[in-house]
């Protein structure tokens, strides 16, 4: 392979470790089809099913498990993974290594990490890795944290992810070894700067929803964290972590318009603060909290003291326009009509919520702003991250031609720009009337023919490539206009023919000649494709 190229793999179990060091390549199912690349979890030679030694490696729709420790390592920048999923690895499912930066996970599966070591194995380790986005992402049974940046990671996005069953839930920040954090940009030892987590859905986790942990400047912003503290911790935490044996607190934190239930009972608190938790400022504000067995509980072990809600406001002066009691949320962890938390959020600098829909108007808290269209959380079986997100559209063909023959065909011609299409919709008009569908054909073609032709006319051609998620723009039109003798008539019988695997539609007569020279200039496809 060569840089740009792309690999796509057909359908099947490719039982090998993979490791990607061209610049720039695309490795993918073929259209419509899933490959599994898997490793076992118990050979200590392969750490990793897939890994990423160099910058711009894209891994699209392809279904990676095992390795001894990930099911993909990342170690190099601008990585790319979308609609893939991740799942029974030794330890984390994804580790980015320091250095990762700019890495994008969308739309992704992520589940069943840690099947040969459960200690630590987050579904996705994000490690001293700057400008990593995180979004519309399902992780499920996660043995740790959901998904953890830490190392000094600096400006981390999570957003619109789902996750469930898992430990813990998101953490900025954790604890990492001292040897991971470049002091020469990060001298005080933050384990996460500047990471945002918002519009996440986080259930059923026996540890915290979110955690902070010496984070300098988080943001945790409209995050519905339902059933968390499961197993007597707190819903939402403010930790440190020691490096050089001096703890490096969290500082300048913001907690906006979060849902955070509790169902665990007695020892429960919905917000902590360790001893050596917090410095600077916190600013909380328009969150809604719920202890399903009693009165909510706020520690801060700095003091030490529990407090109400009220103390809690009191004592800190924060939290202003928080309220306390059920969220109104339907078993779908959306908003409920009549719920509560509707219209009382504070107005942040974003505009979206958990579905993708518009937070026009006063925010409501937590990841759903009622009404819109609601995803189906959890998604439905076979449903690609969250089932939300940007559509990934194929890129429109070009150069399209069209050419007349003799024997009354025209051919049309063009340029396939895309490497996700599952097929080219061809469409015609008749002189100055409207486009109308010809014919369809299937990825990688770029040729078919019209033989439904008649003298004199002019023909007008433009061809759209269809993909998983939407279609691409129109091509550029080209026209013709048939001067020939027509074919013989064909055999009686005959009918039309589609070769569907040479990519040309026949229609009418004469099909079997015009299906030899359609097939002598059209290759069936391959398992493997350049594409520069």
């Amino acid at each position: 392979m060569q840089p740009g190229d792309t690999l796509q793999l057909r359908a099947g179990t490719y039982a090998e470790e993979v490791n990607v060091t061209v610049t720039g390549i695309t490795i993918q199912s073929f259209a419509n089809e899933r490959a599994v690349i898997t490793t076992p979890t118990t050979n200590p030679a392969i750490l990793a099913t897939v890994k990423i030694s160099v910058a711009g490696v894209t891994l699209r729709n392809l279904d990676i498990t095992g390795g001894y420790e990930h099911a993909v390592s990342i170690e190099s920048t601008t990585a790319t993974l979308l609609r893939c999923r991740l799942s029974a690895s030794g330890s984390d499912c994804l580790q980015l290594k320091p250095g990762a930066d700019s890495a994008i996970v969308s739309q992704c599966e992520v589940f069943d990490s840690g099947l040969r070591d459960p200690a630590g194995a987050d579904g996705i380790d994000i490690r001293n890795s700057d400008d990593v986005n995180v979004r519309d992402c399902h992780l499920h049974d996660i043995a740790a944290a959901g998904i953890c940046a830490r190392g000094g990671s600096l400006n981390t996005l999570i957003e619109r992810c789902l996750l469930i069953d898992c430990d813990s839930g998101i953490l900025l920040g954790g604890a990492s070894a001292t040897a991971d954090i470049d002091t020469g940009s990060n001298p005080g030892y933050r384990e996460s700067i500047d990471a945002t987590a918002r519009n996440c859905i986080i259930s059923g986790c026996a540890g915290p929803g979110v955690e902070c942990q010496a984070a300098l400047r988080p943001r945790v912003q409209n995050n519905t964290l339902s059933d968390v503290a499961g197993a007597l911790t707190s819903g939402l935490r403010m930790s440190s972590t020691s490096h050089n044996s001096v703890e490096r607190m969290c500082e300048d934190v913001e907690f906006s318009n979060n849902i955070v239930t509790a169902t665990a009972g007695s020892g429960v608190t919905i917000v902590r603060i360790t001893a050596t938790g917090l410095t600077g400022t916190l600013t909380m504000r328009s969150n809604r909290y719920y202890d399903a067995v009693g009165a909510a509980v706020f520690s801060d072990e700095r003091v030490p003291a529990t407090w109400t809600l009220a103390q809690w406001q009191a004592n800190l002066s924060t939290d202003a326009g928080s309220s306390e009691g059920a969220p109104g949320l339907d078993a779908a962890w959306h908003l409920a009509a009549g719920s509560p938390c509707i219209g009382q959020g504070f107005t942040l600098a974003f505009s979206d919520d958990y579905d993708g829909n518009a937070r026009a108007g006063a925010f409501d808290i937590g990841a759903d702003q009622a009404g819109g269209t609601a995803l189906q959380t959890p998604p439905a079986a076979g449903t690609l991250g969250t089932g939300g997100g940007t559509p990934e559209l194929p890129a429109a063909p070009s150069g399209v031609t069209a050419v007349p023959y003799t024997g009354q065909y025209i051919a049309v011609s063009w340029t396939d720009n895309s490497t996700i299409e599952h097929s080219f919709r061809i469409e015609r008009k008749v002189g100055t009337g409207s486009f109308v569908t010809l014919t369809t054909v299937s990825a990688n073609r770029y040729a078919s023919f019209d033989p439904a032709v008649q003298d004199g006319v002019e023909y007008t051609y433009r061809v759209v490539a269809v993909g998983p998620s939407g279609e691409s723009a129109y091509s550029n039109e080209a026209s013709a206009v048939m001067v020939g003798t027509p074919p013989p008539p064909a055999p009686p019988g005959s009918g039309s023919s589609d070769d569907s695997g040479g990519g040309c539609v026949l229609g009418g007569t004469g099909g079997g000649w015009w299906l030899f020279l359609m097939l002598a200039i059209i290759p069936a496809a391959g398992a493997l494709r350049r594409h520069a």
